[in-house]
């Protein structure tokens, strides 16, 4: 007997809560501060949904979303009360790394960003 399963976890936005408040840090363009929710999929069908935790960044570009804290603030606004995200955790996957990386050896995401 052969079982294949096609599914998993993905994020979507909810509601976003204020437009260009940061610079996505995949592809350089505005992104919106949003909520989202845990969507569980099985065959690309929408099967459990469950709010994600906080808030998040996410780029209508390229799609990235990323959780609150670990982003850039918009050069747009100076006066922004987010403070500026540290540079030594992989943009990928969130892991503490070493300013002197140029791979995260977690993942594998260049970090010459």
């Amino acid at each position: 007997m052969f079982f294949f399963f096609v599914g998993g976890v993905r994020q979507r936005v909810s509601e976003i809560l204020e437009r260009d408040i940061a610079k996505c840090l995949r592809c350089g363009c505005p992104a919106n501060m949003v909520t989202y929710d845990n969507v569980l999929e099985i065959f690309f069908i929408p099967v459990w949904r469950w709010p994600g935790k906080g808030n998040a960044l996410h780029c209508e570009n390229c799609g990235f979303l990323i959780p609150h804290g670990h982003f850039l603030p918009s050069t747009k606004d100076k006066s922004s009360s987010l403070p500026p995200a540290p540079r030594s955790f992989c943009w990928s996957c969130s892991r503490n790394l070493e300013p002197s990386f140029k791979f995260c050896p977690d993942c594998g995401a260049r970090q010459d960003m």
